[in-house]
């Protein structure tokens, strides 16, 4: 069987973290870099010795003391292009394994230091001029000798899907497509912030194209943290009045392996009609 970009390492990873499971589970890389503007891949070179008193957004009452770290940026992946440093800004908070940071794909933290490395998934400061990381995202440490190509290659196919659908929906390896048709997926089913949205069908092409690229991955691999393309499902929202109904799973059958057969059988059927939305924020008045 040939394996995707992803799937053998997210095999090995999958299995790591369940022996890590004191720790709560963190979205999966591909979902943190849905829900990020910025994504990079740098190096902490300097900590700013003042502390920036920043509100945490325009209405609170307090502020709160960030500490500034600059990353140079090694590889852009979203939301920048052609800079060499960022700012990055956190509020110190002890470290404790206790905490729970580890996670899907281990090495999480909650403060930069510096000489570190980290993939960074990030957010535009609301009122301070630097990027901050929120709780559900924190950066992903890639310690000496450690081996996180696999995180920097899931983060890259959501990126680049979100970037380019058709071209992302072409690749050559079916586990690629499922994984860039999943990240658009998340895109597509995020509310737009700073306004009022419509909810438009996507072109009949990537329409298609997405529905095909589920499809055609294999539902038995973990593909993105510790879920399978079963989680398509609800992405998509696809319910009886589309024609879907959840197949019944026999004893002793591969429940994914069954999903992907009724999948395949509603989209030869019923599901060539489905259309999937998304959404596009009004034009103001």
């Amino acid at each position: 069987m040939r394996y995707g970009i992803l799937a053998f390492a997210l095999l090995l990873a999958a299995s790591s973290a369940t022996q890590a499971c004191k720790m709560p589970i963190l979205l999966g890389i591909a979902q943190q870099t849905v829900q990020s503007e910025v994504v990079v891949v740098g190096t902490v070179t300097f900590i700013e010795r003042e502390v920036a008193d920043t509100k945490s957004h325009p209405e609170a009452l307090d502020a709160m003391p960030y500490t500034v770290a600059i990353v140079k940026v090694e590889t852009a992946l979203r939301g920048v292009k052609n800079i060499t440093h960022i700012r990055v800004g956190f509020v110190l908070r002890a470290e404790s394994p206790d905490r729970g940071f580890e996670g899907f794909g281990g090495n999480r933290v909650t403060n930069l230091a510096e000489t570190g490395r980290y993939v960074l998934f990030l957010q535009k400061h609301p009122v301070g001029n630097f990027y901050q990381f929120p709780s559900q995202t924190p950066p992903l440490l890639i310690a000496d000798g450690d081996n996180r190509e696999w995180a920097i290659a899931e983060a890259k196919l959501a990126a680049d899907a979100i970037a380019d659908p058709m071209k992302a929906l072409k690749l050559e390896n079916a586990q690629d497509r499922a994984l860039s048709a999943l990240a658009l997926l998340m895109h597509y089913r995020q509310p737009a912030s700073r306004g009022e949205v419509d909810r438009v069908p996507l072109g009949a092409e990537e329409n298609a194209a997405i529905l095909k690229a589920i499809a055609d991955g294999d539902w038995t691999l973990v593909i993105t943290a510790h879920t399978t393309l079963t989680s398509a499902l609800q992405y998509l929202g696809i319910a009886a009045t589309d024609g879907w109904n959840y197949p019944v799973v026999p004893a002793g059958a591969n429940a994914e392996a069954v999903y992907r057969t009724a999948f395949q059988d509603w989209l030869a059927g019923p599901g060539a009609k489905f259309r999937i939305h998304k959404s596009v924020l009004k034009p103001k008045i």
